[in-house]
């Protein structure tokens, strides 16, 4: 991969630390799926940061469920190693967003980006992106 196609995080982007366990690693050294989990989390404290969890948005009868997802590995990383993840919601459209985050090591290499679309619903319909989540995406404080 060309290191042009690497993203850019904006000022906004969102950090968290991850440390890389046993249950993350395989002969490899680093199992795919658990990027995704990563993901996943960075998406709820980002639904966070705008005041809302995802406890409450099923109890409004709505839900940012995935309808696809990738992620490129450009280094692997071993058991221990700790990482930083810089996520932030991109991408929106009218009913969609992507939830994007890049994995860098200790040297601040770029070791994976990944990113998952959502598509915002209520009671199983998609519906547009509310003035929270879009907000989100903005360059200005959410």
């Amino acid at each position: 991969m060309k290191p042009d196609t690497i993203w850019q995080p904006p000022p906004r982007a969102l950090s968290l630390q991850v440390l890389v366990s046993m249950a993350d690693v395989d002969s490899y050294q680093i199992h795919y799926h658990s990027y995704y989990r990563w993901i996943e989390l960075a998406h709820h404290q980002l639904l966070r940061r705008a005041g809302m969890t995802v406890r409450e948005l099923l109890a409004q009868g709505a839900a940012t469920p995935a309808v696809h997802s990738e992620c490129d590995y450009f280094i692997p990383v071993q058991v221990d190693e700790t990482l930083t993840l810089l996520a932030w919601i991109d991408r929106p459209g009218k009913t969609s967003y992507a939830a994007r985050c890049l994995f860098m090591n200790a040297a601040e290499q770029v070791v994976a980006q990944g990113q998952v679309i959502h598509v915002y619903i209520e009671h199983g319909r998609p519906v547009p992106l509310p003035a929270w989540l879009l907000r989100l995406a903005s360059d200005k404080e959410a």
